[in-house]
């Protein structure tokens, strides 16, 4: 390894120093990241010299390179005796937060929702590490990424086993702020999909009343429609059905087509706990045709 170290350029040992900052693979985009713009061209001299596996297909439809344990070890080291760490380090996380909100937004809509969950989870060995060192490091960077993975996590059915995860990272955000309302939104989640029913209350009621004055909001929106999900579940009907109607209000006020269809879906669960079931037929059905709202607004139509 060392004599085929030797052999490249320097910035092509510094694009190898830096990618071996990733812990699975990465496209040629994450490698500029860290590497500076340019480094694509070094990332091909590592291929050719057999210190990077060549590009694969993936499922997120990019081409993506990989570097061997043995190498990434190897790697790591020139890494820390180079000094270059850090920036490294704090390089990638700026790279996977933008990436992670990027996705997150593209979660929201019909057009984007597939490949934005592709492409998380292509890139989930990354931003596992870099929640970690975000933690660690840089805390306001831990809580917005833990907020834009929140969406990626409730789809593929991971975010229960988060909630110790965003317990911590709430811990990091200043109660009562933008940010601690959206991890709080995603606890109340976490917790209403492990069945804890009071827990998830809590959590959705803190959200309610933090941000309650702050005007619309598509965590406020969000938040009552969790709420409301909740107390329809633990039978006060007139008390979901109320904050059913309030955030369906707010979402189409703010032309939110997925928190929308969130509210249609409580206001239809509503329906059926109280015996209207052409109600809750018509309330679905309404959901399903909204326009713009992502395929898993739809898939979830059926009441919990």
């Amino acid at each position: 390894m060392e004599w085929s170290y030797r052999l490249l350029e320097e910035n092509e040992q510094r694009a190898f120093r830096a990618v071996s900052v990733f812990p699975g693979s990465f496209t040629l985009a994450g490698a500029e990241a860290v590497a500076g713009t340019g480094a694509g061209r070094a990332v091909l001299r590592l291929v050719e010299c057999s210190l990077l596996v060549p590009p694969q297909a993936s499922a997120d439809g990019q081409p993506r390179y990989l570097m061997l344990e043995t190498l990434r070890a190897y790697g790591a080291r020139l890494l820390t005796g180079a000094g270059e760490q850090d920036s490294v380090a704090a390089a990638l996380a700026g790279w996977a937060l933008r990436v992670a909100e990027e996705a997150s937004a593209g979660l929201q809509t019909a057009a984007g929702e597939v490949a934005a969950a592709r492409r998380l989870d292509a890139e989930d060995p990354t931003m596992r590490q870099v929640l970690a060192w975000a933690i660690a490091r840089d805390a306001a960077a831990a809580v917005r990424l833990a907020d834009a993975l929140g969406g990626w996590w409730r789809l593929r059915g991971r975010l229960p086993g988060q909630y110790r995860l965003l317990s911590e990272i709430a811990g990091l955000a200043e109660p009562g702020s933008d940010r601690w309302c959206a991890i709080q939104g995603w606890l109340g989640w976490a917790a209403l999909l492990a069945s804890d029913r009071a827990g998830a209350l809590d959590h959705f009621t803190a959200v309610r009343d933090a941000a309650g004055d702050w005007g619309p909001s598509r965590v406020l929106a969000d938040a009552l429609a969790g709420r409301a999900e909740t107390l329809l579940n633990t039978g006060r009907l007139a008390e979901g059905a109320g904050d059913s109607r309030r955030s369906l209000a707010m979402a189409r006020e703010l032309g939110y087509p997925a928190g929308e269809g969130a509210a249609l879906r409580t206001l239809a669960t509503a329906a059926f706990f109280s015996g209207d079931n052409e109600r809750g037929v018509q309330l679905i059905r309404r959901q399903q045709l909204i326009a713009g709202a992502p395929g898993s607004i739809a898939r979830g139509a059926a009441p919990s």
